[in-house]
């Protein structure tokens, strides 16, 4: 018994000096790559303190690369344009597959037929031959729908950049309408101070105090409101870039930052290169292989046997052949080939169609771009630095009694909605910056999100 206990327990030390080494055989040899991949998709966080993100200042840049990578809408279009590559690699699909058949004849029966003495068997193998063209037909419309793929592809790759970029102004206006809301909040803190040293001079009343407090009340709760408005811009953003998770600390950007924006005429003369043409184009043509394809189809296939028959009676053998082709006069396919021509004219017309909306679309956002840019000038060169100097000059004649606490509260009120405005018209030149880049084809790269792209713009 105790050696039985003594052999035990040696199993079990060995099993534990082995547990090292087993764990280290069972970690795959991509480790690094798999802890890599959780690292870009899930913040990092700590027991104690602030969480640490995988990327702490996510660029504009950054975000766009991010979510070519993690996007699983675009990884989807990917798995389907590799689809119709492999469609389109497949030499003899729909090609008719060779028919072997066997048949047998005279055996069980009565009389000559009795047993299997007088049996014959034959073997055939039948062959259909397609004619009018319908292998280099099928060829055609799968090449088409490669093509037609990879223009889906860039199209869903255009519509996930589009949708990060607008969630990265959507977070980068969050993250200045916090900072505005707590310069609120300082502003009213400072309101209350100066109205509270008015009051204990003896120029105010009590009441001034309570309306300037309210106000106070009112601007924190600006700030709460933008805060959360912040968090649940910063999810969707992630999400826009394929992580269920927030793995950015901040986004950095300047909401003034001016993109140049090229002239009418050439983005007008480009149209042809946009995807959604691109893609209304090639759906053209494959409706017309298609049509192709049906009038091919009016042609009877050849069907072509040959075997081998041995009779059991005689003991002789020989060949058999046959061919076969169906007589076209009751079917000739005429109700599929004029709906094919009806579909290649439809899409002829979508076409037109979708050329004339784009062609809308580009010159009205274009115009709006420059009024939004116009706009954005105006109020933050002109209008914003006299509103601030009209708050700070009353605020001091306030100090010295020249105005009452009603002008500097109308001087406050007045500052923060300009503010407010000024933030509205970056958001707006920023938003309709994307949408024409979105409606008119130009690469998202092309919109900067740098102090250094409008200090170019003003050298200029």
């Amino acid at each position: 018994m105790v050696t039985f206990f003594r052999m035990i327990l040696g199993l079990g030390g060995a099993l534990l000096l082995a547990l090292p080494a087993i764990a280290q055989e069972s970690v795959p040899a991509d480790t690094d790559q798999i802890v890599q991949t959780q690292a870009e998709t899930e913040p990092l966080r700590e027991n104690t303190g602030p969480p640490v993100y995988v990327i702490p200042a996510l660029t504009f840049q950054a975000a766009m690369s991010y979510a070519l990578a993690h996007s699983p809408s675009l990884q989807a279009a990917q798995y389907r344009q590799q689809g119709a590559s492999a469609q389109a690699s497949a030499r003899l699909d729909g090609t008719p597959n060779p028919v072997l058949s066997v048949e047998a004849e005279d055996f069980l029966g009565n009389g000559p037929a009795r047993g299997v003495n007088s049996m014959q068997i034959t073997t055939t193998v039948s062959q259909e031959l397609e004619l009018g063209k319908k292998f280099s037909g099928r060829k055609k419309v799968r090449s088409l729908k490669r093509e037609a793929a990879d223009v889906a592809l860039d199209i869903q790759r255009r519509q996930v950049l589009g949708e990060v970029a607008m969630g990265f102004v959507e977070v980068l206006a969050q993250q200045v309408r916090v900072e505005h809301a707590a310069e609120m909040v300082r502003l009213s803190h400072k309101t209350v101070e100066t109205v509270t040293a008015q009051v204990d001079a003896g120029r105010s009343t009590e009441m001034e105090i309570e309306k300037a407090e309210v106000e106070l009340a009112l601007s924190s709760l600006h700030e709460l409101a933008a805060k959360r408005a912040l968090e649940s811009a910063r999810v969707r953003l992630a999400a826009a870039c394929g992580s269920r998770e927030v793995f950015f600390g901040e986004v950095v950007g300047a909401l003034d930052a001016a993109s140049e924006l090229p002239p009418l005429s050439d983005l007008l003369a480009r149209m042809a290169q946009h995807p959604e043409l691109r893609d209304a184009a090639v759906r053209v043509q494959v409706q017309q292989a298609l049509a192709d394809m049906e009038k091919a189809n009016r042609i009877p296939n050849l069907t072509v046997d040959l075997g081998y028959r041995y009779n059991n009676a005689a003991s002789n053998h020989a060949l058999v052949a046959g061919v076969g082709i169906p007589i076209p006069l009751l079917d000739r396919n005429r109700g599929n080939i004029d709906a094919a021509a009806k579909e290649v004219l439809s899409a002829q017309s979508d076409v037109e169609m979708l050329d004339t909306e784009l062609t809308k679309l580009i010159v009205s956002e274009y115009y709006n771009v420059q009024f939004q840019l116009e706009r954005m000038t105006v109020l933050h060169e002109t209008i914003s630095p006299r509103v601030t100097a009209t708050f700070a000059a009353v605020e001091e004649g306030y100090r010295i009694g020249r105005f009452g606490y009603l002008d500097l509260l109308d001087a406050q009120r007045t500052l923060f909605e300009v503010e407010h405005m000024v933030l509205d018209a970056q958001i707006q030149y920023q938003l309709s910056r994307i949408l024409l880049n979105r409606i008119a084809g130009i690469p998202f790269s092309a919109i900067m999100f740098s102090a250094d792209a409008t200090r170019a713009k003003d050298s200029q």
